[in-house]
């Protein structure tokens, strides 16, 4: 839950000083406001007085007994790990996804522009870079033989 602390510190924090009789389990299990917790988190983190990585996570579990439970269900979101169905369920509708690309990718590959009949305007020129049928070499005339 360590790995938490900087989700949990986030938020609305209280300006105060945090002394050292702050910085114990009673306090922290007796106290209900959340930005004077996040306080006293931001400060055990710091390690100014030293690094009590047990009582860092009984603050964070305090915090998260207060929080809402809309923002608590967020943190359990970002400890949880995906389910194995989850992982799969995921990993089909990439593939659905790359099969759709690839054949939307293909058919506009091989779509063909069909002039319609009567309309020379309507035909494309090529792109840019491509040599179409008007930029075949043509062979170049040959001199009469009685120049030679």
């Amino acid at each position: 839950m360590a790995e938490l602390g900087d989700f949990v510190c986030q938020g609305r924090r209280k300006v105060c000083e945090v002394t050292l009789e702050m910085m114990d389990y009673k306090y922290v299990d007796k106290c209900s406001d959340c930005p004077e917790l996040r306080t006293i988190l931001t400060e055990l983190k710091s390690g100014k007085h030293g690094k009590y990585p047990h009582l860092e996570q009984h603050t964070e579990k305090r915090i998260l007994e207060l929080l809402p439970a809309k923002d608590r269900k967020k943190v359990e979101a970002l400890q949880s790990k995906p389910t194995p169905a989850d992982e799969a369920q995921a990993s089909s509708e990439l593939k659905d996804f790359e099969a759709g690309v690839a054949e939307a990718d293909e058919r506009l590959r091989t779509e063909v522009y069909v002039a319609k009949a009567g309309k020379a305007g309507d035909r494309l020129p090529p792109p840019r870079g491509h040599k179409g049928d008007a930029a075949k070499p043509k062979a170049a005339p040959r001199a009469p033989e009685t120049y030679l």
